[in-house]
């Protein structure tokens, strides 16, 4: 129920929200009202980039690395739209 409220707050545009960069086991998308949603396509832009090339320096912090991550054993979203667009909030356990 955390990411719902933060979603609502956040679509709502609350000022009393206290917006923060995302923590590593946490992703975030927000689409405007007039385009369309499609998270995973987003969070899916650098996969290219998940190669030995990058694994190997240690460097991947991308959303596609942590939707895939086989440590993950748990996933929770927060989902709210309204006419300024939809956001859509996840966290990994």
């Amino acid at each position: 129920m955390e990411l719902q409220r933060f979603a609502m707050r956040y679509a709502k545009h609350d000022k009393r929200l206290k917006l923060s960069l995302p923590s590593p086991d946490e992703i975030y998308y927000f689409c405007p009202s007039k385009k369309e949603y499609d998270p995973i396509e987003y969070w899916s832009e650098d996969k290219d980039l998940l190669n030995n090339k990058y694994i190997e320096k240690g460097i991947i912090d991308l959303s596609f690395s942590k939707l895939i991550g086989k440590s993950n054993t748990h996933i929770g979203c927060g989902v709210y739209g309204n006419e300024n667009g939809i956001v859509t909030i996840c966290k990994f356990l």
